[in-house]
């Protein structure tokens, strides 16, 4: 936009708002304070495109954008999300009147943290908030995909709490498409399907927001060098381990890969989240996520956080640290439990804690202060476990498969042995004659069934080697080639073991009828753990 159509300061729009000032813009926006001059209310007035854009093509693609943006503005309720309260056009230039979101976007805190990154937790719980706003655009019928997620786009305001703004080039999800119609996005945060390689989908803008962590944790500005992650250990020896990992898969190039959904990738964080809230109450510096900017500027993040020791250098908390954990939260449940039978007039004596038999990691601290088992934990124990066993037979499998075919003429039906019959006497009566002819016919009948299987048996060769196929594939990419459990992963997996019933069928039947039984009640238990994978991946 050219600098010559910048709106003065007092300027009045559509009759209805006063210009107070400049608030920022961009490539196709600028953004300004503005007051209603009826109601006396203060607004954000977006002014989408104006008459530098010479080109008609051009221009009608940045109105079309603006008005799109209105309208999905308009259907949307959400705190996190600005409200379009009024948008209108003059002379070719769109204008959305929309709440003004009083703060500071994290571009700005980044520029003023230029040697180090935003504090791990605060920059999480931002994170948690991104993915409840993503958690209802992809909610949404259908789907609202908001390909610009970046530091520029996020306000935080003084309460801590984030907005996030320009629904610009914001998207439905249109089945069936190939690729979107609108190539657009920003350097270093937008995934690469998001330049005409394919079709954006949610994991698109899971994408962004691990970009964006990337930045804020690191203070490494993503469009240096786009599709370069670094490891963020290597940036910031202070972020856990299971965080870099979890990031590292946010912002991989392979969608697939990535956490399925905004939903999983948020109970992700908070579990991370809560990790460090437990290390930060146990050194005595209290919760991190409330904590707010006391510099002059109001922009620059307290810098003696950074240098929590909330874990040692393998990234995760050391073990006198968690044995404390846990002696406080079992100390916290029984004080509790002691105020809530001092309050009913009981008796203060609280009976010890039933000992259990299960591990330690896998329990939690109950209600009344006695350890339980913790499900979720010992659930995602026994998703590895079946996972571990699964992987174990898969390469026995892959391995059985392949040489299958090759082991099947050892296993060919054989012909049953056929004695030559005795000769006729020629005194036989009516009665054994008939019976010879009996005898000779069922003799040639058995050979002919014979042959039939045996020609049947030859002509299941290529069927064979296209199951042995088709089972080895299945498997190695379901099982082995992703090295955890995954939903199409294990469809894949289910699909290989009813492929190597029918492989087993195809070279034992018809002449070992009860090893196949035997093979195929042994092969059909792998649907178990497959099944239960399938419905609970790991997270």
């Amino acid at each position: 936009m050219s600098d010559g159509l910048v709106l003065a300061e007092g300027s009045l729009i559509h009759n209805e708002y006063r210009v107070v000032g400049l608030i920022g813009g961009g490539a196709m926006s600028r953004v300004y304070k503005v007051e209603h001059i009826a109601h006396g209310t203060t607004h954000a007035l977006k002014q989408q495109m104006d008459a530098s854009y010479h080109q008609e093509e051009r221009s009608e693609l940045m109105a079309e954008l603006a008005l799109r943006e209105a309208r999905l503005l308009e259907s949307l309720s959400h705190p996190f999300l600005p409200r379009v309260t009024d948008f209108f056009r003059e002379d070719d230039v769109i204008y959305l009147v929309m709440d003004f979101i009083e703060g500071h976007n994290l571009k700005v805190l980044l520029d003023a943290n230029t040697t180090h990154g935003i504090d791990i937790p605060l920059a999480l719980n931002w994170g948690v908030q991104i993915c409840d706003i993503l958690t209802y655009l992809h909610n949404q019928k259908p789907p609202i995909i908001f390909r610009d997620i970046k530091p520029a786009n996020i306000i935080r305001r003084p309460d801590n709490t984030i907005c996030l703004v320009d629904f610009g080039i914001a998207r439905e999800v249109r089945k069936g498409a190939a690729t979107d119609t609108v190539v657009f996005g920003s350097p270093g945060y937008a995934p690469p399907e998001q330049y005409g390689q394919g079709q954006t989908d949610p994991r698109s803008d899971i994408y962004a927001l691990g970009a964006t962590l990337h930045h804020l944790l690191t203070g490494r500005d993503p469009s240096i060098a786009p599709f370069k992650w670094p490891s963020l250990r290597s940036l910031n020896p202070q972020i856990p381990l299971v965080l870099d990992k979890l990031i590292t898969r946010c912002v991989d190039m392979d969608m697939s890969r990535r956490p399925e959904s905004a939903q999983a990738l948020e109970k992700s964080l908070r579990s991370i989240l809560q990790m460090l809230e437990d290390a930060s109450a146990l050194t005595g510096t209290g919760s991190l996520i409330g904590l707010k900017t006391p510099s002059d500027s109001g922009l620059l993040l307290p810098s003696d956080l950074a240098a929590l020791p909330v874990t040692d250098r393998s990234g995760t908390i050391p073990l006198n640290v968690a044995e404390d954990m846990e002696s406080q939260r079992l100390s916290r449940g029984r004080n509790e439990a002691h105020g809530r039978n001092e309050a009913r007039g009981g008796s203060s004596t609280l009976a010890a804690p039933r000992p259990t038999s299960v591990p330690r990691d896998l329990t939690r601290e109950g209600e009344d202060g006695r350890v339980v088992p913790d499900i979720p934990r010992a659930l995602t124990a026994l998703q590895k476990t079946l996972y571990q066993t699964l992987f174990a037979c898969a390469l026995a499998i892959m391995v059985g498969s392949a040489v299958l075919p090759f082991a099947a003429g050892l296993l060919a039906p054989a012909p049953p042995p056929i004695a030559a019959p005795a000769p006729l006497p020629r005194t036989a009566t009516l009665d054994e004659r008939a019976e010879y002819l009996r005898v000779r016919r069922q003799d040639a009948l058995t050979a002919a069934q014979a042959r039939r299987a045996a020609d049947i048996y030859d002509r299941l060769t290529s069927a064979r080697y296209a199951l042995a196929l088709l089972v080895c594939t299945a498997f190695f990419l379901g099982t082995v080639r992703p090295l955890r459990p995954t939903r199409w992963g294990m469809a894949l997996t289910i699909g290989g073991i009813l492929g190597l019933i029918c492989l087993t069928g195809a070279t034992l039947l018809p002449a070992r009828g009860n090893l196949f039984i035997l093979l195929a009640f042994l092969e059909s238990l792998l649907l178990i753990p497959a099944a239960f994978l399938l419905t609970e991946p790991l997270p």
